[in-house]
C-alpha cells in the first residue's frame, strides 16, 4: 500500500498554473488574491513556483507590472520619419 502512494503524480494543471502567472503580471489585484490561496511550493512546475514567489516577494514600486510597462510605452514612443 505505502508503494502505491509514492508512485502516484499529484494533480496538475500546467495551463491553470500559466494562467495564476499570467494574471498576477497583468493585474495588481490578482497577486492579492492568489497570495491567500497559493504558495510557490503548490505549483507543480518548479519554474512557475520560482516565478510565483519572485512576483510574491518583491516591492511594488519596484517592480512595475506588464500593463504599467505597456501604458508607459504607448506615453513615451515617438514615431520616427
Amino acid at each position: 500500500m505505502a508503494d502505491e502512494l509514492v508512485k502516484r503524480v499529484p494533480p496538475q494543471s500546467p495551463d491553470a498554473e500559466r494562467s495564476v502567472i499570467g494574471s498576477m503580471l497583468y493585474n495588481e489585484e490578482a497577486i492579492a488574491t492568489a497570495m491567500e490561496y497559493l504558495k510557490g511550493e503548490d505549483f507543480y512546475q518548479y519554474y512557475l513556483g520560482v516565478i510565483y514567489d519572485t512576483e510574491t516577494f518583491l516591492p511594488d514600486a519596484a517592480t512595475p507590472h506588464l500593463s504599467q510597462q505597456h501604458a508607459h510605452a504607448e506615453n513615451t514612443s515617438t514615431v520616427v520619419t
